[in-house]
């Protein structure tokens, strides 16, 4: 069952000018509405996406589907796209939500949705699960996404520790286009930290292992099934090619980590083994 959106809390931060929200399950939210400026199936990227991370065990934000009402749009002022020649309301109906991670809208988190972007490199020592990182970069590589990898960061406060939540799946599958091109530089988190425990393919094999063996295409289908019919206008058939396209490029995960690793080779500073082709050196270097 869809939650609903009950009260307008402030604008977030990001491209799609999401809002903060408070939802029927008493949590917050950040919302996406159907016409922000990316387009719907930006919010059909960012459902499926979450749940694909989920079902290999990644640690995304909780993804829902939050139904907003034309009169809570109507008794909110702030509840408009701006340009620079034109104000437009929102609009109404189901929108994606992704559960914000902290239980006080004003507390303090690092990451997209907070003043401070990047958790400084001290601290990241401090994060808890940096790991998921490598398996997140088995994600982004799978499902082409062309955004760099968005993190927010929740503080524990009893252990002085930090958590990494991944957050904005909206590029994934190349965009609104769902054309996945695989530009390698892309999909990367830009915490340089993040992959210095990879030594080499193997590491990535937790989550190689579940893309290539445990997620097949009636998984897939299933996931896909749970995305409103609104934010891909119905388009069935384009659904099921996007299906059978990442079904398809399950087995080539491998290679495109491979590739990357051997086009950014500082990515991965630790990474052992032979390379296909030599490392580029710029003229004037």
């Amino acid at each position: 069952m869809n939650l609903f959106a009950i009260e307008y809390v402030r604008r977030s931060r990001g491209s799609t000018n999401p809002f903060l929200m408070r939802c029927s399950d008493d949590n917050y939210y950040v919302v996406k509405l159907q016409n922000n400026p990316q387009g719907k199936r930006v919010l059909a990227n960012d459902l499926f996406g979450a749940l694909l991370a989920k079902r290999l065990g990644l640690p995304v934000a909780e993804p829902a589907v939050i139904d907003v009402s034309e009169a809570l749009i109507k008794l909110t002022d702030e509840m408009v796209f701006i340009s620079t020649d034109k104000t437009v309301s929102c609009q109404a109906g189901p929108s994606f939500g992704s559960r914000y991670v902290s239980e006080d809208p004003l507390g303090a988190i690092f990451g997209a949705e907070s003043v401070d972007t990047f958790l400084p490199r001290s601290r990241m020592r401090q994060v808890t699960n940096l790991s998921d990182f490598i398996g997140m970069l088995v994600f982004d590589k799978w499902t082409s996404n062309r955004d760099t990898r968005q993190v927010v960061y929740r503080q524990n406060r009893a252990e002085a520790s930090w958590t990494a939540i991944m957050i904005d799946q909206g590029l994934c599958f190349g965009g609104a286009g769902w054309d996945f091109p695989d530009i390698l530089g892309l999909g990367a988190a830009f915490a340089d930290v993040a992959y210095e425990s990879i030594t080499g393919i193997d590491v990535f094999e937790p989550w190689l292992d579940r893309v290539e063996d445990e997620i097949d295409e009636t998984v897939l289908e299933k996931l896909a099934s749970e995305v409103p019919t609104e934010w891909y206008d119905g388009d069935a058939d384009a659904l099921r090619e996007l299906v059978a396209t990442l079904n398809r490029r399950r087995g080539i995960v491998r290679k495109l980590l491979r590739t990357t690793w051997e086009d950014y080779p500082r990515l991965f500073p630790n990474w052992i083994g032979q390379r296909s082709r030599p490392i580029a050196v710029a003229a004037n270097a």
